[in-house]
């Protein structure tokens, strides 16, 4: 009866966007024929046929927006990028709330609805996915920083399932590095949910930055760092990015999701600069001077071509880094004046190919137990809890 009611609750809540989802969708993910949904005004619902049933669905987090110009964002634009190009029908589920009873409702309706590939897009359904995954052995899924586990957290992947990981410290890392290169002295991260994804950025942005002090011979950077502990834009949350801009600091790194858009609307209003995350995020705002990369939609993009090639090879977790292209900085949309396409080069190729043991040595949630305990010999550095 419980279960029964879960879904009673997410097909409410999902009827709206499915069922008004039909239609074609254009290259920025807008719909012709929208209707209502429970989508707050989303115009990026996706292609299904004219009775609604799809073949592919993303999982957006109950906390997370599919608009988000961030994590969500790039992973749907595989999808939307390979199902177009292939005339496969597609769309998106959001569950009310980040539960697992909520979650295996809103996988049950998106089964029922044809769903033969899922995209899993965040650390929120790790729990859910392992049980997902055993629900639904027919069912290929591609869980992106969600690494299936019980609730004890002991991890099993089965062969219906790809979990791909990144090395975003080396995203972080090159955000660091190229900010202090460019002249920056005054550094700030704000970071939302401590979670491995944004720990991973804000710890990589504190040893680039200490890396390219040293480097330079700075003794007078200063690198402070907080996390929020939710992804949400709030006034609460911009107030103390601008009381940062205010007492000096030059740009904020800024990790977390939607809550970005509060950071950049006070750099706008303090004449600060700001660090994106995930995919490029120059488009949200004229502050930001560059965003800290994951190319999630090369890796949807690639695996549902092996998916839909009959390839698709599960059973595996995969971390990728700049070996794989996978991370990086947003080059072309770059506000540097100082920090050139030749210094970008040059720092890559010795992350990608570990130069001197040099990706190794990046703090990441696995080899750096907390904010605390990165190490730095150049910079004065801060962590306020």
């Amino acid at each position: 009866m419980k279960k029964f009611l879960a879904l009673l609750l997410a097909l409410m809540m999902i009827i709206g966007m499915v069922g008004c989802a039909s239609g074609t969708t254009d290259n920025n993910g807008g719909n012709e024929n929208q209707g209502d949904s429970d989508n707050s005004g989303d115009d990026n619902q996706g292609d299904t046929t004219d009775n609604g049933e799809i073949k592919v669905a993303l999982f957006v987090s109950a906390t997370g927006e599919l608009d988000d110009n961030a994590f969500h964002s790039a992973a749907y634009a595989g999808i939307r990028n390979y199902c177009d190009a292939h005339d496969i029908p597609y769309t998106y589920y959001k569950p009310s709330e980040n539960t697992v009873e909520m979650q295996m409702a809103v996988c049950d309706t998106a089964v029922e609805a044809g769903a033969e590939f899922i995209v899993v897009c965040s650390d929120q359904y790790k729990v859910a996915l392992l049980e997902m995954s055993e629900t639904y052995p027919d069912v290929m899924f591609l869980g992106f920083e969600a690494n299936p586990q019980n609730t004890d957290g002991e991890i099993t992947v089965h062969d219906n399932v790809k979990v791909v990981n990144f090395a975003a410290e080396q995203s972080g890392f090159m955000a660091g590095y190229a900010s202090v290169v460019e002249g920056y002295k005054n550094l700030g991260i704000m970071g939302g949910k401590m979670v491995p994804g944004v720990l991973q950025y804000c710890y990589g942005f504190v040893a680039g930055a200490d890396y390219a002090a040293s480097e330079l011979g700075y003794d007078d950077v200063t690198v402070r760092y907080t996390h929020w502990g939710e992804n949400s834009a709030t006034p609460e949350h911009q107030a103390q990015a601008a009381s940062w801009y205010q007492t000096g600091t030059e740009v904020i790194f800024s990790v977390a999701g939607p809550g970005n858009s509060s950071v950049f609307a006070a750099a706008e209003q303090n004449d600060g600069v700001a660090i994106g995350c995930d995919s490029d995020q120059s488009v949200l705002s004229d502050t930001v001077i560059t965003s800290a990369l994951k190319d999630l939609t090369s890796v949807c993009e690639d695996t549902l071509e092996d998916w839909d090639n009959g390839k698709f090879t599960g059973g595996e977790t995969y971390r990728l880094g700049a070996e794989s292209n996978a991370t990086g900085l947003a080059m072309e949309s770059s506000k540097f004046e100082r920090f050139t396409q030749e210094d970008y080069d040059t720092l890559y190729e010795k992350i990608a190919t570990n130069e001197d043991g040099i990706a190794d040595s990046i703090p990441n949630d696995t080899n750096c137990s907390s904010a605390t305990d990165i190490e730095v010999n150049a910079i004065n550095y801060e962590y306020i809890a």
